[in-house]
């Protein structure tokens, strides 16, 4: 998983304070179909089959309920 971390300022009624915050950076994942190219996700790393099964779920193109 990349990540990066930021320095942000955390303002909270009248104080402010510097903390450290971490980002998880987003990756495309092409998906295809038979060899063929069939769509690009950005995702957030892991759990990639989930995210595949639930988008072509949800597309009318993949109705297993078997994980």
């Amino acid at each position: 998983m990349h990540t990066y971390i930021y320095q942000v300022i955390k303002i909270n009624q009248n104080n402010q304070t510097t903390i450290e915050d971490v980002l998880v950076v987003e990756a495309p994942l092409q998906i295809n179909i038979n060899n063929e190219p069939y769509t690009v996700v950005l995702r957030t790393p892991d759990n990639n089959k989930e995210l595949i099964r639930g988008l072509l779920f949800a597309e009318d193109i993949y109705k297993s309920k078997r994980l």
